[in-house]
């Protein structure tokens, strides 16, 4: 079962303007000696994408509490998005009121130094919880800085003032196609050039010059394919220097010379993929979140270079289920080290054998970094942890709560740069000193003076236009144990009719199918969810049962159903009462987290998920609906 929220492509207009926004902080140093700012953590994941950090000279036991707290930051915007710190400043995104922003801050004090509004954000869920497939962390080289708006716009900003430069539009200038949540791309410098990944069939990969935007080479790759949720990263071998980019049909290598297509690994297709490519030599490590439910999980490749073509290997493949939202595998040494949701797995690097696995501090629904072979984890309870983890095992070094904090889907990835910890909290970034001899008292800052508030931002809200051929929904997974216990609320019985608007990889199907042999039908508008659903259907014995129609949800004609699940969002529920009013007496209506507004249900179910570590509601109606009118 997925969730389906409105998804609609925007016409950009307006000026981009630098502007002020409404802001709190909390700063805790001064410049002076020892705070030379000089970090280097210039884009997502840091200088080489792996999240590791090559300083020293750091904090090898945290103190009771955690690290001291430097600075503390509040008025952000909501967002997940990590920091990029570099040139004595720290740039990071977020979404203020219905735009997205690019901030710069003052590294030493925390200072805000510019922000300017780059262009309107997403809403409904896929401004909630799928933005944290997003983490578009911008990208900075010299005096520019590189950021992408959830609605594939790209700004190359000025680092001194936050001049906006230039700017593309992935659809309208490269016919660009996005996933299903939306934009998640974070570009990449390469010498002169700004590697991108709009997808779509004729720019699927583009480089351009940094400088001006201008279109250097666009490699087109076949079937069209939308862009997954990965960031690119730079292999050669061989001497065949190219990009390792990640789209919904699987992980490729495109040459950076020319552009051209040099290999694909479409077995781990998924267009949900999220977890960056690790590449060590004629080595790379790919990950999807799903395991083995769509056969994808985890693999190693070989590069194998042959003149100017290369090729593909498989080396191992594992199907670990991974947290969705999270980017949790680090390697260290010649072990990778996961993190899975319920526990934090070590292994082999090349032979993919588990070394060992532990639930350890904070559990292994985490984000990781890492320096001086120590990891540090953020989870999404907030939680942070240092930890020595070996191949012999894993041992706590220190641990600190972010104060104030609540439970969220995901945690924004940890940054470490010039001896500081930066940990985002949505509006709120934290800023640790972690050098060793830092001597403030355990969990206290530095100082804190009265917050101070800022104007508040002046930049008006666009409002979005729906382009032509837009799909008109996105899809979220649902945890399969809260599938299974939709399907048991459901009370199907043999040979009812199943229908699932929005049905996605078509899970909740394929499960009702399986355990009460029911003809199940999903209904879905994008052409990659129903190949998923299909493939989902066949590979698991049920696909004389399951059928899967490629059509709008808002002309499917149910009164033939005995049960409806939903994950969609309040709107598009109300806009399907229409045809739910349709339904025979007696039918049952279950809804994934969202209401039918104005029609209380009949029975609320709360389903603590082992996957990822949230209550999920689970709505039931049984019809004839009694809106609250009719109840008076």
């Amino acid at each position: 079962m997925v969730a389906k929220m409105s998804r609609i492509a925007v016409l950009f207009g307006g000026a981009l303007l630098a502007t002020t926004l409404g802001w709190t902080l909390l700063a805790g140093v001064k410049e002076g000696p020892g705070a030379t700012p000089g970090g280097n953590w210039p884009q997502w994941r840091g200088p080489d994408r792996n999240s590791v950090s090559k300083e020293t000279g750091l904090l090898k036991i945290w103190p009771e509490g955690g690290p001291p707290l430097v600075w503390k930051v509040t008025g952000l915007g909501s967002g997940v998005a990590s920091v990029a710190v570099v040139g004595g400043r720290v740039f990071t995104l977020g979404k203020i009121d219905n735009d997205e922003h690019l901030t710069a801050l003052d590294e030493v004090t925390g200072n805000k130094l510019w922000a300017v509004r780059i262009g309107p954000g997403m809403t409904g869920g896929v401004d909630t919880l799928m933005r944290w497939l997003s983490p578009r962390t911008p990208t900075v080289d010299g005096d520019r800085v590189f950021a992408v708006t959830a609605r594939a716009l790209l700004a190359c900003v000025s680092t001194k003032d936050g001049t906006i430069l230039w700017t593309k539009k992935y659809a309208e200038d490269f016919g660009g196609r996005t996933g299903a949540f939306g934009c998640g791309d974070r570009p990449l410098v390469d010498g002169d050039h700004l590697i991108c990944t709009p997808g779509g069939a004729a720019s699927s990969v583009v480089a351009l010059d940094k400088k001006t935007g201008t279109v250097i080479w666009r490699c087109p790759l076949p079937g069209a394919p939308a862009a997954a949720y990965s960031a690119t990263t730079v292999a050669e071998v061989g001497g065949i220097r190219h990009y390792v980019a990640t789209l919904a049909r699987g992980p490729v290598g495109i040459a950076a010379k020319d552009g051209r297509h040099l290999w694909g690994f479409e077995k781990l297709a998924d267009p949900m993929s999220n977890y960056t490519p690790l590449v060590r030599g004629e080595h790379v490590f790919f990950a999807t979140p799903r395991g083995k439910v769509m056969t994808q999980g985890q693999a190693m490749v070989k590069l194998i270079a042959e003149k100017d073509v290369v090729r593909v290997e498989e080396v191992w493949h594992k199907g670990l289920k991974l947290p969705s939202w999270h980017d949790g595998a680090i390697l260290v040494g010649d072990h990778l080290y996961l993190g899975t949701g319920p526990d934090i797995y070590c292994v082999e690097w090349l032979t993919g054998n588990e070394v060992w696995k532990d639930p350890g501090a904070v559990g292994g629904a985490v984000s990781i970094a890492t320096a001086e072979g120590l990891l540090y984890l953020l989870s999404q309870k907030s939680e942070a942890a240092l930890i020595e983890a070996t191949p012999k095992g894993y041992t706590l070094k220190g641990k600190l709560q972010l104060p104030d904090a609540t439970a969220k889907p995901g945690a924004t990835a940890p940054v470490i740069a010039a001896g500081r910890l930066y940990l985002r909290d949505d509006d709120r970034l934290f800023c640790y000193d972690i050098r060793e001899g830092a001597a403030a008292k355990p969990g206290k800052a530095l100082g804190q003076p009265e917050p101070k508030k800022l104007g508040a931002s002046s930049a008006k809200a666009l409002q979005p236009l729906k382009a032509p051929d837009e799909p008109d929904v996105v899809f979220v997974p649902t945890p399969q144990d809260v599938v299974d216990r939709m399907v048991e609320v459901a009370g199907i019985k043999p040979r009812e009719r199943v229908c699932d608007l929005g049905c996605g990889d078509g899970r909740i199907l394929v499960t009702a199918a399986q355990k009460h042999g029911c003809v199940a039908v999903g209904y879905d508008i994008d052409s990659e969810c129903v190949r998923l659903a299909r493939e989902n259907a066949q590979q698991n014995g049920v696909g004389g049962l399951v059928k899967i129609e490629k059509c709008d949800l808002f002309t499917v004609d149910l009164h033939e159903a005995d049960v409806v699940m939903l994950y969609l969002s309040p709107e598009l529920n109300e806009r399907l009462l229409p045809q739910l009013a349709k339904l025979k007496p007696g039918s049952r209506i279950v809804s994934h987290a969202f209401v039918i507004p104005g029609v209380p249900p009949d029975r609320i179910v709360t389903v603590s998920s082992t996957e990822d570590y949230i209550d999920h509601n689970v709505y039931v109606w049984t019809t004839p609906l009694k809106p609250v009118q009719a109840a008076k």
